[in-house]
């Protein structure tokens, strides 16, 4: 696409899809989950435990094998599971995900080529059908835990600011996937509301009771890409998570970028 094309395409839809440059990124993440499962379960392995130890003995990165590995550790050590889950989003293969020449790119379009600055990154790890972390309709803010709930709260308008998504699995109606609502982001900002978490009770999540008029007006768009691919969509998007239907894990890594020169990092520079 040209930078015109670019440009366009944001404005009218709110996302846009790039193909990477980088096609060994994807695997590096996905082997560094790997190792770092294989850590957890062999700390936790004993002699008795024969399900620790054939799973242990299959290395490979396929639906299957990963999602015996990460399903076993989120049933019988959830502390473990969360630790995988929380080493992997600040490790530097998501970084260098993230510095893909493709990616880069298009965020210095989007931006004009002013300083891109990753405000916060993150895996998601979702083991379908069960979708512990399936989110309702929302907007994207800062995930930073000094501004507490949400960003959203602190008049921040996020008009200026993208989320970079990437499955580093499949992303499909079968495993799970995103949908959007097209050209949703041209509303600004929506309230939100807090809801309990009916899986997690202990947690919340941000939930958007939808406006008749952006339903109307806007066409629901659900996102299927191969792992080659990410999606940057305005942070003012109005998406949700598919959950899917069949066995298997979908692994996905995002990262939400602004500019420091825009009105957004501004606002939110004072809560780092």
């Amino acid at each position: 696409m040209t930078n015109e094309d670019i440009l366009k395409k944001m404005k009218k839809n709110g996302y846009l899809i790039v193909n990477h440059s980088n096609k060994s990124s994807r695997k590096n993440v996905l082997t560094q989950a790997n190792r770092l499962a294989n850590f957890f379960l062999q700390r936790n392995s004993t002699k008795k435990n024969k399900n620790f130890t054939d799973i242990l003995d299959k290395n490979n990165l396929d639906q299957k094998s990963l999602f015996n590995k990460f399903n076993l550790l989120k049933l019988k050590h959830a502390k473990d599971s969360s630790r995988l889950y929380n080493m992997l989003g600040r490790d530097v293969c998501l970084s260098d995900h993230h510095n893909d020449k493709n990616i880069i790119n298009t965020l210095n379009i989007l931006f004009k080529k002013k300083n891109v600055f990753n405000v916060a990154q993150q895996i998601r790890i979702d083991l379908s059908p069960q979708y512990h972390h399936a989110l309702a309709w929302h907007q994207d803010h800062f995930d930073l835990p000094s501004m507490n709930k949400s960003g959203i709260f602190y008049n921040i308008s996020y008009k200026d600011s993208y989320t970079v998504w990437s499955p580093f699995t499949d992303a499909n109606k079968s495993i799970g996937t995103m949908e959007v609502l097209e050209g949703s982001h041209n509303f600004g900002r929506l309230k939100h509301e807090y809801k309990k978490n009916k899986v997690r009770t202990k947690s919340a999540y941000l939930e958007l009771k939808v406006p008749d008029k952006i339903k109307k007006k806007c066409k629901n768009k659900i996102i299927e890409i191969n792992n080659s691919q990410s999606v940057i969509f305005s942070m003012n998007l109005v998406h949700r998570t598919i959950a899917g239907n069949t066995e298997g894990v979908r692994l996905t890594g995002w990262g939400r970028f602004t500019s420091t020169s825009s009105e957004s990092f501004n606002k939110m520079v004072n809560y780092i």
